[in-house]
């Protein structure tokens, strides 16, 4: 199975284009991108039953590294716990079903909302690349490649996206010092990702598509794709 994940903050166009490179391929399962779609009661019925496919020395895992950050809440701890095991969940049982899943929320995003969220910021990086890189590389057996592909972050424009999606709500998301903790979240997140032992994942700019030119991913797909 090959998975492509969009990474990037809220507004940043994610799920939009997740849509369009869903279409590349009639493979691509989408499930995912319409699961968060669902009425609250559907949704949560869908996340508690991918959650069940877990096991308990994978939950132990997500804790291990919960425990390089200090959460602001409770609950936020608990929804990223949650948000880390859905995911898991999801693609262990989708790589018995699917050759492609696209997803929008996905490994590194759930590690972002631990660097967003959390009170201490000084970070030992080697320590959560090393714990990181366990749950990424036990996921291995169930995918042939994983693709992240990293959105751009034009902050007017994600103003703009979040102001008519959030109201007023977006005045507070896009203060100077709020922008400020978003992009050294989005560094911790480089330094993550960019240095994966992991033989079976690719970055992809985002902004390297240029006119729905999506010949590399496609090369990609096309060749992973018969692993799979």
């Amino acid at each position: 199975m090959i998975i492509i994940d969009y990474f990037g903050f809220s507004g940043s166009g994610k799920s939009f284009s997740a849509k369009e490179i869903s279409k590349l391929n009639l493979k691509i399962d989408f499930q995912f991108l319409l699961i968060n779609k669902y009425a609250n009661f559907k949704r949560l019925f869908y996340k508690i039953y991918f959650i069940s496919f877990v096991k308990i020395s994978e939950l132990k895992k997500v804790l291990d590294l919960h425990k390089c950050f200090t959460f602001e809440k409770k609950i936020i701890k608990f929804k990223n716990l949650i948000s880390f095991l859905y995911l898991i969940g999801f693609i262990k049982y989708k790589s018995k079903v699917s050759k492609i899943i696209i997803i929008d929320h996905g490994l590194m995003q759930c590690l972002l909302s631990c660097f967003l969220f959390s009170k201490n910021k000084n970070y030992n990086y080697d320590i959560i690349l090393k714990k990181f890189n366990i749950i990424f590389n036990f996921l291995n057996k169930h995918y042939n490649f994983y693709t992240l592909i990293l959105m751009e972050h034009n902050w007017d424009l994600i103003s703009k996206r979040l102001r008519k999606r959030d109201g007023n709500k977006f005045k507070y998301l896009m203060n100077k010092s709020n922008i400020q903790l978003y992009e050294n979240a989005l560094a911790n997140c480089n330094f993550i990702y960019k240095n994966l032992t992991n033989d079976n994942f690719k970055l992809f700019l985002h902004q390297s598509f240029k006119n729905d030119n999506y010949i590399e991913l496609k090369i990609l797909l096309q060749k992973y794709e018969k692993k799979s």
